[in-house]
């Protein structure tokens, strides 16, 4: 990605090998409880599908699940159809019912974080746009474009 060699990153990796040493760093970082509700942390996953059925997807499951139960911010994006396969390292990131999702099917909602979606179609959304889903209930969102 593009964004991989941004500044703002403490840490990152780009392969599998480099995801393994980074992953290693971050259990033990989620392993400690954030303070008062507010992340110590946050980690960032481009395309999390792709680190199903990998090398490093139990890793990478163990830091989703320390991050999901000690109040760390986990990020993890993807295509919504390739979310659906069976897998536990999908199954811990969708645990919660939280995300964004950007220009979604109807479907979308009910199969991803068990939320239904307002009437709607892919095409209806430009890029940007979409719903946020918390607590059981969608809000349709538009995020900036950064050029």
């Amino acid at each position: 990605s593009s964004i991989a060699g941004h500044p703002i990153w403490q840490r990152s990796a780009v392969g599998l090998e480099d995801a393994g040493a980074v992953l290693t760093i971050l259990k033990d970082l989620a392993a400690q409880p954030s303070a008062e509700g507010i992340p110590n942390m946050a980690v960032f996953v481009e395309y999390l599908p792709e680190f199903v059925g990998t090398s490093q997807e139990s890793l990478l499951t163990e830091v989703v699940t320390l991050c999901r139960r000690n109040g760390h911010l986990l990020v993890a994006d993807g295509e919504g159809s390739s979310w659906g396969k069976f897998s536990s390292l999908a199954n811990e990131c969708k645990a919660d019912r939280v995300g964004m999702l950007l220009q979604p099917d109807q479907g979308d909602g009910d199969s991803l974080l068990r939320t239904p979606l307002p009437r709607c179609k892919r095409t209806d959304f430009p890029p940007g746009r979409g719903f946020w889903v918390a607590a059981g209930k969608a809000t349709r969102i538009q995020l900036p474009l950064v050029g």
